[in-house]
């Protein structure tokens, strides 16, 4: 009777937190109704025989209606039970709803992080939009100002060719209209080549390595020092290649060196910084119109007589077979000097569908250098090819050129680190400093 009691006391504090629920509210009447019909059930009892109650009280004791209150402990341990387990049940539903809420808090809060990624990545994809746009519209402006020059040079040179009363004036151009229908930036050399600088600097000892080998190579000094013209091809044999590779580095160094010592005449094309399709270089075009700009560079009186008008407008086109004779040609014109060409990793252009002007600048290339060697013009003009892997075609290009191959990074143990320092000496005690062949 005394947990009735505190049943009793704390049903009012259930149903003040639990007031939502009928189910509590309909047990606590089924207990109340209980205890108040336990009582009027003892109490009628009482009543109707009291003397005869009390003198049964005084000799039965402990016993005495025993059976009036267990059914009434019964009845009323019944609702209480009902009753609690009821609360009970109130409480684990209300720690469920708590535990759901908890949920959904969490459930929030990941869409929140998770929108909040997407507003990130949305705001560096719009960025990166915005720098394309950007890129996009300074090459657009760039192109529109090359196209206008190109046009004036074109109107300019068509009014020459009408027919005159007076004078009849064969079209010429000017050096700088030249370089103007090339389309070629400035700046793209410096940059490709302090890209490479920075990629070679980077590069473990191991593949310096390959880079000092190829320096100390015979074939390769017999390429460099001998007179006359002559064509090197160097395969770096490996197994995979980035935009740039040791031999790019190797390149790069030697066309550094040689324009700070100004010994000959230096041009390089690295084709692995634009071999991604739509790049404005991309390509055997891309590499004679590079090729060609950096040789119009020269302060040379060139001869550029030879470009009627009908010329002139195939090599606005690009056409691969007059940019070849454009760069033939204007080697003619030059004084007497030793012109070194680098091109690196021209096996990115060795494929299907670019290999089709490649053979027909590598054609050109060929009977350039037989040209030069027949006529003995004082022109030396050394060409070399580099691939960071073996390239399919160097041989069919060229089947007299010499051809290096070189060893793995496992071969080269004991190779000195390459650097400055190395191929400057190289360079002072090739000969032609001492020979004042200096530009």
């Amino acid at each position: 009777m005394a947990s009735l009691s505190e049943t009793i006391e704390a049903s009012e504090d259930y149903l003040e937190i639990y007031r939502e629920d009928h189910e509590l509210f309909r047990r606590a009447e089924n207990l109340y109704i209980a205890v108040l019909e336990g009582v009027e059930g003892m109490m009628e009892w009482i009543d109707k025989n009291a003397f005869k109650e009390a003198v049964k009280a005084f000799f039965q004791q402990d016993s005495y209606a025993n059976t009036l209150e267990e059914q009434i402990t019964t009845e009323i341990q019944g609702k209480t039970k009902a009753f609690c387990n009821r609360a009970t049940e109130c409480l684990h539903r209300r720690i469920k709803s708590i535990e759901n809420g908890v949920n959904r808090v969490e459930d929030h809060t990941a869409s929140i992080k998770h929108g909040m990624h997407e507003v990130r990545d949305d705001t560096v994809s719009i960025k990166n939009i915005v720098t394309t746009l950007s890129n996009q519209l300074l090459a657009n402006v760039q192109s529109a100002q090359w196209k206008y020059q190109s046009e004036l040079t074109l109107l300019a040179l068509a009014e020459m060719q009408r027919p005159s009363i007076i004078v009849i004036q064969a079209p010429t151009i000017s050096v700088e209209d030249l370089r103007n229908l090339l389309q070629v930036d400035c700046k793209t050399v410096d940059s490709d080549t302090q890209l490479a600088l920075d990629y070679g600097r980077a590069m473990t000892l191991a593949r310096q390595r390959k880079a000092t080998w190829l320096m100390q190579e015979p074939d390769f000094q017999g390429w460099f020092q001998a007179s006359g013209s002559h064509i090197l091809t160097v395969d770096g044999m490996e197994q995979e290649t980035d935009a740039a590779s040791p031999l790019t580095y190797f390149c790069t160094m030697l066309y550094e060196n040689l324009s700070s010592l100004q010994v000959g005449v230096a041009l390089i094309f690295i084709c692995g910084l634009h071999a991604k399709p739509g790049d404005y270089l991309e390509g055997a075009r891309g590499i004679m119109r590079s090729l060609i700009h950096q040789l119009l560079l020269q302060r040379w009186d060139f001869d550029c007589s030879f470009l009627d008008y009908a010329f002139i407008l195939e090599v606005q086109k690009y056409d691969i077979s007059h940019l070849c004779r454009l760069f033939r040609n204007l080697l003619t014109s030059a004084p007497t000097a030793t012109i070194f060409c680098m091109i690196d990793g021209i096996s990115e252009y060795d494929t299907h569908s670019r290999i089709g002007d490649v053979n027909v600048m590598m054609g050109y290339m060929r009977d350039i250098v037989a040209e030069m060697n027949r006529e003995n013009s004082g022109i030396d003009f050394k060409l070399m090819l580099t691939s960071a892997t073996a390239c399919r075609s160097s041989r069919m290009w060229f089947p007299d050129g010499t051809h290096i191959f070189m060893p793995d990074e496992s071969g080269l143990d004991g190779q000195i680190e390459f650097n400055l320092a190395s191929e400057s000496d190289f360079l002072a005690n090739s000969g032609f400093v001492n020979q004042g062949e200096q530009y």
